[in-house]
């Protein structure tokens, strides 16, 4: 995401709309996806609480991507894009969102639990 936020960009169009062309990316979010992408860096490298927020930020996440996968891209795509179609979501996408929701909530869970370990 930091390396290559354009390229980024265009795999996830990709894997989840059937009609990309029909959009416009907003000016500011290839910046925004550098951004996120260098943030999620200087978190890890951080540590401490800092990852300790980020993992619990990233069950909150995977909770939402889990249970509500059409409402988190509907709504994402709609501060990210301009355009007047409905997105056409690729056979199966939401389906992987599921999985990807569950996967961040067992490593939310796993450094959660590596928390306690320490204490």
């Amino acid at each position: 995401m930091a390396l290559f936020p354009a390229k980024f960009l265009a795999v996830m169009q990709d894997l989840a709309v059937e009609n990309p062309d029909d959009f416009v990316e907003r000016r500011w979010l290839t910046s925004y996806v550098r951004m996120e992408g260098l943030v999620t860096v200087l978190i890890c490298l951080k540590g401490e609480r800092a990852y300790s927020a980020y993992m619990k930020y990233l069950g909150i996440v995977g909770v939402t991507l889990l249970f509500f996968p059409r409402r988190y891209v509907e709504v994402g795509n709609r501060v990210a894009y301009e355009g007047s179609s409905p997105f056409e979501w690729k056979t199966g996408y939401l389906s992987r969102l599921r999985v990807c929701g569950a996967f961040f909530i067992f490593l939310s869970l796993q450094a959660l639990k590596g928390e306690d370990d320490t204490s």
